[in-house]
């Protein structure tokens, strides 16, 4: 047999009493909660809590409507996303009551909904821009712009499409210059410009004009030796009639190192300075003895004693 106080439950039973003799429906529940755990069996307790929960769930119901009126506003305003937060807490507040249950699945569709709108008619405002920029042949901005809203419109093809086309048009624009470039015979400058493209858009048909570009280099170099070598020639031919064939040797010493033993015209340029700069040297030469020769005549003449005969 369980022991039961029945001071304290009397405490429990007069204080359930007097809760709600006072209105205080919240208090008298618990207190015959409290008493019904001492003696789950006493009658005044099970009738006393039973009339506290229904004057409970009257008042909750009385608040439910008046906190359900007061968000209006948010109605209104079509606020999907707070009113469904505030829903979520009076659920919690009078759980399972159906109205707001109700309110709870529309709102959940409501904010959906929207969100689906406002992101529609977001992104289409996007592909609005992008493609004003394109218009106003802002191409580097369109691409640029285009690689960062791709993540967005994942599963559409819209972009990659847009993106070929701002490329293509934005080659077709830079190979304008291409012309100009080439008039000026600024080849290395365009081969500098047709790489950039090609990183920039493999795709486009760019190789080629970078293959020519390269060919035409190494004409216009192979073109520049030759008027290099021509002009060295004549530079050197200019030394020699002038009789500078020391200059003129070292001038063909220059060039053959920078043009390769194979130049056989400065090879032969320098072959003939050599012989006329020897030839040159050996009539100075003999100049010199003679003039000293004359020089030593005069001196044994003007004094013999001087000199020892062998």
């Amino acid at each position: 047999m369980t022991y039961i106080d029945e001071n304290q439950l009397l405490e429990y039973l007069r204080s359930a009493r007097d809760y709600f003799d006072a209105k205080d429906f919240e208090a008298a529940y618990r207190a015959c909660q409290q008493a019904l755990n001492l003696d789950s069996t006493n009658e005044f307790a099970n009738k006393t809590i039973l009339k506290a929960a229904k004057e409970i769930r009257k008042a909750r119901k009385k608040e439910l409507k008046r906190r359900i009126n007061d968000l209006q506003s948010l109605w209104d305003l079509k606020e999907y996303d707070k009113l469904l937060t505030e829903y979520e807490a009076l659920d919690k507040f009078y759980p399972e009551y159906p109205p707001v249950l109700f309110q709870i699945a529309r709102l959940k569709t409501l904010s959906r909904e929207q969100k689906e709108k406002a992101s529609s008619k977001y992104k289409k405002e996007i592909k609005k821009n992008i493609k004003t920029l394109h218009k106003d042949g802002k191409f580097m901005e369109t691409i640029n712009a285009i690689e960062q809203i791709k993540p967005y419109f994942e599963g559409e093809s819209w972009p990659d499409d847009l993106m070929q086309k701002v490329k293509h048009d934005y080659v077709i624009e830079q190979l304008k210059s291409r012309k100009e470039l080439l008039e000026h015979q600024e080849y290395e400058r365009l081969y500098k410009f047709l790489t950039k493209l090609y990183q920039i858009f493999p795709e486009a048909r760019i190789k080629k004009y970078i293959d020519q570009t390269e060919n035409l280099i190494l004409e216009n170099r192979k073109y520049e030796k030759s008027v290099f070598i021509e002009d060295s020639l004549d530079f050197i031919n200019s030394l020699y009639n002038q009789g500078k064939y020391e200059e003129s040797m070292q001038v063909c010493e220059e060039l053959l190192s920078l043009t390769g033993e194979s130049n056989l015209k400065a090879k032969k340029f320098y072959s003939s300075a050599r012989k006329s700069n020897e030839k040159e040297m050996n009539v100075k030469i003999k100049e010199m003895m003679i003039e000293k020769n004359k020089n030593l005549n005069k001196q044994y003449l003007e004094a013999p004693e001087n000199f020892v005969k062998i």
